[in-house]
């Protein structure tokens, strides 16, 4: 079984980078970035978060980061932002989709060309810098208007984690409507059964697809040899 669901795997794509791949691990979660998941967000409370962490962060942050680069460090670090994360390589997706969990997973596969051609009229990737707009015009100081709903961006990988895992992003001013709904055409969804979650581990472990080798730093270490020594154990 697990044959076939990597044969499909493989023909989802026609060359390396060509697509986005996100996985997760119960197949029924939809395509909302986190931002957009909670049932209601408190006013102004994007703006307040970001300025927040802005402040508080102090010298953590480089000097002159522009709101893009802020808004990835958020990102990053765990806070909840419109941006969802996805990765140039299906390994990396297939990770995150079996890593955890005992029901059926998915790997949702993108393919970011269409998303923008439909989307801002343009069939390529677009950097951040690329776009008519920054993050801080449009969502803190609100001087600009978003006119998509959602667009595919691949943003510089000076992150170690960003570049390790082959990052790309999903923007989305829409936090409501999730991606599936808005662009179907750009979409496709691959269901990894429970049953095959085993040989797809196994298949990892081969490629050397790790919790170091996606968060090469000592969180992304700790976590591995969490998983290698004590995540079987039972506690008292």
């Amino acid at each position: 079984m697990w044959n076939d669901i990597y044969n499909e795997l493989i023909k989802s794509t026609r060359t390396p980078g060509d697509r986005f791949y996100r996985g997760h691990s119960i197949a029924e979660w939809p395509l909302l970035p986190s931002l957009g998941r909670f049932v209601k967000l408190p006013e102004n409370v994007e703006q307040n978060t970001y300025f927040d962490f802005v402040t508080k962060a102090g010298d953590l942050l480089p000097r002159n980061s522009d709101s893009w680069s802020v808004l990835f460090t958020m990102q990053h670090h765990g806070l909840p932002t419109r941006l969802l994360d996805w990765s140039e390589t299906m390994a990396v997706a297939l990770y995150f989709a079996v890593r955890t969990g005992e029901e059926d997973a998915a790997i949702w596969v993108l393919d970011p060309y269409v998303l923008n051609n439909l989307n801002i009229d343009r069939s390529e990737i677009l950097n951040p810098t690329e776009l008519e707009y920054t993050y801080d015009e449009i969502y803190i100081t609100k001087k600009n208007e978003a006119k998509s709903k959602v667009v595919a961006i691949s943003p510089l990988r000076h992150d170690p984690r960003v570049f390790h895992q082959r990052s790309g992003f999903t923007l989305h001013h829409d936090l409501n409507e999730p991606l599936e709904k808005i662009c179907p055409d750009a979409l496709k969804k691959i269901i990894i059964p429970k049953a095959v979650r085993r040989d797809a581990n196994r298949f990892l472990r081969m490629a050397g697809i790790s919790e170091f080798s996606l968060f090469p730093d000592f969180d992304g270490l700790s976590r591995e040899l969490y998983l290698e020594n004590f995540n079987k154990l039972k506690q008292k």
